[in-house]
């Protein structure tokens, strides 16, 4: 079990962490939503354990908390590692929305009230993770 608590050592790698030129950071860098919390590449327990000398940069880098917790401290070292995981971990997680086909709207208004509310807003979850999805596998 890891030990979470603040130390000197800690703190020295956690100093080493700079934002990388001309990045928008209300932007999560993964996903392309609207960024809440900061990712530290390579995390910095990664970077603890294994040493500073062994790493080439130290980056923040704006997320989402989604794509944060996704990451966690995972041993990823470079932007484009982290995007293929997400992209990943969003196809996955969202297998069975993705799969579904899109509707017209003359098929819609076949439907019911609470069927035609319920696949509206289907797809446009749908949309919302497929444009997240082609954010994080864009160069």
């Amino acid at each position: 079990m890891s030990d979470n608590r603040e130390t000197p050592a800690r703190a020295t790698v956690a100093c080493l962490y700079k934002w990388p030129f001309g990045i928008d950071r209300n932007r999560c860098a993964y996903c392309g939503v609207q960024a809440d919390t900061i990712d530290h590449v390579p995390p910095i327990e990664i970077a603890y354990c294994y040493g500073p000398s062994n790493f080439t940069s130290f980056e923040y880098w704006p997320a989402c908390k989604q794509c944060n917790c996704v990451l966690g401290a995972k041993d990823l070292r470079t932007l484009a590692a982290r995007k293929k995981e997400i992209a990943r971990y969003l196809r996955r997680k969202y297998w069975k929305l993705l799969k579904m086909p899109y509707w017209t709207d003359e098929e819609i208004d076949d439907l019911g009230y609470n069927l035609r509310s319920g696949l509206n807003e289907a797809q446009i979850v749908k949309r919302f993770i497929e444009q997240r999805i082609r954010y994080a596998t864009s160069e």
